[in-house]
């Protein structure tokens, strides 16, 4: 399995759905006794944030997988660090960084 790759598509053509289904295929994937490893999804807007956990919401019941932590880490949020572990990390480019 690749450890990286890169998706290009255009405007409007399902970029984060089309992660976010792959996502989901990898966590059905585990071993089901396994602590999942965590996920953090970055975007350059909070906008953007939020239709990446809309989209991970609905992936995950539609394809009625276990419930799966999402923690927030943009604008107002800020979660402590252990939070974060085996989550669904959605955060801005600027707040991981510490930009303002």
């Amino acid at each position: 399995m690749a450890d990286r790759f890169l998706v290009q598509l255009p405007t409007g053509a399902g970029k984060t759905r089309t992660i976010v289904e792959a996502i989901a295929d990898f966590y059905t994937a585990l071993d089901s006794d396994a602590v999942p490893p965590s996920t953090l999804w970055l975007a350059h807007a909070e906008e953007l944030c939020e239709q990446a956990i809309d989209a991970f919401r609905l992936v995950w019941r539609v394809k009625d997988l276990p419930e799966f932590k999402i923690v927030r880490f943009y604008g107002p949020f800020n979660p402590p660090p252990y939070e974060a572990d085996g989550a669904f990390i959605v955060g801005t480019f600027q707040k991981t960084v510490g930009l303002p």
